[in-house]
This record gives C-alpha cells, sequence and structure tokens, in this order.
C-alpha cells in the first residue's frame, strides 16, 4: 500500500490554501464591485468578509514555512508567539466588526421598511463560492 510522505502533503495543503487564496481575493473582488453596481450590502458585506479571510490566510499560512525535516519538530518561538497573541485579537475584531456592521445595515433597512433587493449576481456569488469552496 503506497503512503504518501508528510512532505507531499505538506506541498497539498500548500497548494489548497494557494488555491483558496486565489478564489478568495477574486470572490471578493467581484462581489465588492457587482455589490456596489447591484446596490447590495449583503455583497459587499460578503466581498469584506472574504478580503478579511485572504489577509489572515496570508498572514498565518505563509509567515513561516518549515523546511523539509522540521515539519514535526518545529516550535514557535518568543517572537511568533507575541505576533499570534497581537494579531488573533485584531482579526477577531475585524471579523465581528463585520457581523455588527451586516446587523446594523439590516436593521437600518428594517426600520427604514427597505424591500430586500432580488440580485442574480448574488445567487451566482454564493453558489460558486458553495461549488468551489466544497472542491477546495
Amino acid at each position: 500500500m503506497h503512503q504518501t510522505s508528510y512532505r507531499r502533503l505538506q506541498q497539498y495543503a500548500l497548494a489548497i490554501s494557494v488555491a483558496s487564496i486565489i478564489y478568495n481575493g477574486a470572490e471578493g473582488g467581484v462581489s465588492i464591485g457587482l455589490g456596489a453596481d447591484a446596490e447590495s450590502r449583503s455583497l459587499i458585506f460578503f466581498g469584506i468578509q472574504s478580503g478579511i479571510e485572504v489577509i489572515s490566510s496570508i498572514f498565518w499560512r505563509f509567515r513561516s514555512i518549515a523546511k523539509p525535516g522540521e515539519e514535526r519538530s518545529r516550535k514557535l518561538d518568543e517572537n511568533e508567539l507575541r505576533i499570534e497573541k497581537i494579531a488573533s485579537p485584531y482579526i477577531a475584531f475585524l471579523l465581528n466588526l463585520l457581523g455588527l456592521a451586516t446587523e446594523a445595515t439590516s436593521i437600518f433597512g428594517f426600520v427604514k421598511h427597505s424591500k430586500p433587493t432580488s440580485s442574480t449576481v448574488s445567487l451566482v456569488v454564493a453558489a460558486s463560492a458553495l461549488a468551489i469552496m466544497i472542491v477546495i
């Protein structure tokens, strides 16, 4: 029985990370652009959320990659732990801020009796995100 090496699995993980970053970056840009054009706040927020995902993925995944042979023995040094302790609350803050902005926009629309807009673009973006992210 063929067993995949740890290094090969690490290469697969790296390729999946790169594909995810490329897709989420494109998804975010398209969502913000089309959301602004269609005046869809939910599509704009979806794009912003994709941007936050990309930024956090790049920061966490690519800030240090273990060299062959040190994958299992690699430990975080003091500086890396300090960076994690600083960055984690900021990422959490951004995601919470995004959630609050989404809620505030929804409440504002509810109070103003705004009718929800139906957008084919929103459905296409959401469906593609679902299908592609399952594959990734």
